[in-house]
């Protein structure tokens, strides 16, 4: 509880009117977002022609609050540059923003029953009051379920230079098996916990490895970081997809969304 009444301090702190707008819709039940998705379909053609990928859960939007999450610290850089991939968005944005399009659609009631109304109210809320609505989003678990980065985006890759930004236990329990998928892979390792603090060296270490843009992909799965790399990358015409917890599953035989996320 002490935690929660510090959490909600720094957001009243950080966007009061977000705060207020936040414990009025606590208290319905019918809350709902209104967000136009892509399909998998539309998602691919996106992909072909360059455009980024980049991933907003409920850990960003409580970063962008000035809240901390269990692996990454409050940083006011990280919100404001995270702030600035949702204001920036846009039809000729080189990126698309995914969000979690299984718990913002559904209403607060149906988040009580499943305990996930504290996690995701925060998303839904932020989404109303921030996001572009006129955009169309990305499911930011579509690379959880179905096999659908094995099986659509990896054909799409497979030849290109792959330049994989994640933390050295992901690298070590993937490198095998991923590295069979590709021609020609490259690893840039990042801390496990509190990765944004790197965010300028890693950059450079991308940008380093970069010979050919329009024959890389930066795949991230480095937290809130990753999305502060894919909205840098794409500005110098880097095409990169924001992996995410996708990595966890990745060329498994069960792609199950409720053993990852419930």
């Amino acid at each position: 509880m002490l935690k929660f009444i510090k959490n909600l301090k720094n957001l009243f702190w950080a966007d009061y009117i977000f705060t207020c707008k936040l414990i009025f819709a606590f208290c319905l039940k019918n809350y709902k977002t209104n967000i136009i998705f892509y399909s998998q379909r539309e998602i691919i053609e996106h992909l072909k022609k360059g455009k980024s990928i980049i991933r907003f859960g409920d850990g960003e939007i409580s970063l962008m609050g000035m809240c901390g999450i269990h692996f990454q610290d409050a940083n006011k850089d990280l919100g404001r540059k995270l702030k600035n991939i949702v204001t920036e968005y846009s039809s000729t944005s080189f990126y698309i923003i995914a969000v979690g399009k299984r718990y913002m659609s559904i209403s607060n009631s149906k988040l009580r029953e499943l305990k996930l109304l504290r996690c995701w109210l925060p998303s839904k809320v932020y989404f109303n009051h921030v996001f572009p609505k006129f955009m169309h989003y990305g499911d930011a678990h579509m690379f959880y379920v179905n096999g659908f980065f094995e099986q659509q985006i990896v054909p799409l890759i497979r030849h290109k230079k792959i330049i994989f930004v994640t933390n050295e236990s992901d690298m070590t329990e993937k490198k095998e098996i991923v590295s069979k998928s590709f021609e020609d892979i490259t690893w840039v390792l990042t801390p496990k916990k509190n990765s944004f603090s790197t965010f300028d060296a890693t950059f450079e270490k991308i940008i380093d490895q970069v010979e050919n843009k329009e024959n890389t992909i930066v795949i991230v799965s480095t937290g809130p970081m990753g999305k502060v790399l894919a909205h840098a990358l794409s500005s110098v015409e880097i095409q990169t997809i924001d992996l995410g917890h996708g990595i966890s599953i990745l060329f498994k035989k069960d792609n199950s969304l409720e053993k990852i996320l419930i």
